[in-house]
């Protein structure tokens, strides 16, 4: 099966939640395909929902990065931007969502649409190597969304994780929707709170899961990467959130969950 990104999301319950590029398993769910079940509430204990985005349409950024190295001593460089516009109902379950993806230079390399306990996945020509462009749908239940919060620092610490000095980061765009404000706009914060959890690994190396917040709790950076034992780095996934803004459902148009990709044959292995 073709590689299927798991959109401006991190997988928890074996769906689609608001955080993208999963990062990996001590307690950092790894992307799976919708084949791949994970059971109920085995999502990060470090996520939390806040109950005020039910009802409303989230849109944002992120720019997703994955860096490892190579047997042969090269390096795998991989980039992509998400946008994502999440329609959530009263109790806080997706309704319908669209994920866009694009390469650097602004080439659209995937789509992804959910309705009705639909998902579908649409490749690019140059997302996927097929020519042309092609589509996957598949049954997806759809559980409930997180948004990229945190829990409480006592809790954070309580799983391990220590307070650290923040990066610096190159944060993606969020568009403005044309003559229509957010209800909420959750910006690039000033200053971060940065958070490590070490793992030691099999064979003397160590997975370090770094997180930083807002002062409201948001996720801005979410990274994992992999070192040995002397420290050097051999591979790291990162995602870098852009601003969050947060609309009424009758403000914003319904054409932001059509998909820009025209691709009406299956995808073949």
């Amino acid at each position: 099966m073709r590689a299927r990104y798991v959109g401006v999301m991190v997988i928890v319950t074996g769906l689609i939640v608001v955080m993208l590029v999963a990062l990996r398993t001590h307690g950092v769910p790894a992307a799976v395909s919708s084949a791949d079940g994970i059971p109920p509430g085995s999502g990060p204990l470090w996520l939390t929902s806040p109950p005020r985005f039910a009802g409303k349409i989230l849109h944002g950024t992120v720019a997703n990065s994955m860096q490892s190295s190579t047997t042969d001593g090269g390096i795998i460089d991989k980039r992509e931007t998400g946008e994502f516009w999440i329609e959530l109902d009263s109790d806080g379950l997706v309704l319908r969502s669209h994920e866009v993806f694009r390469a650097n230079g602004g080439i659209v390399t995937q789509e992804s649409l959910y309705r009705d306990g639909i998902e579908t996945v649409i490749y690019g020509n140059n997302g996927s190597g097929a020519s042309p462009a092609c589509r996957e749908t598949f049954a997806n239940p759809m559980p409930r969304v997180v948004p990229p919060f945190a829990v409480d620092a006592a809790t954070l610490k309580s799983l391990g994780f220590t307070s650290v000095q923040p990066g610096n980061w190159e944060t993606p765009e969020t568009p403005s929707l044309a003559d229509v404000a957010p209800a909420e706009m959750y910006e690039w914060p000033g200053e971060t709170h940065a958070w490590e959890q070490r793992i030691r690994l099999d064979g003397g190396g160590v997975h370090v899961v770094h997180l930083e917040t807002d002062a409201s709790g948001r996720f801005v950076v979410m990274n994992g990467r992999d070192e040995d034992g002397v420290g050097k780095v051999s591979s790291i996934m990162q995602q870098v959130y852009g601003d969050l803004a947060v609309y009424a459902v009758d403000k914003v148009p319904g054409n932001v969950f059509t998909p820009l990709l025209n691709a009406e044959s299956a995808c073949h292995e």
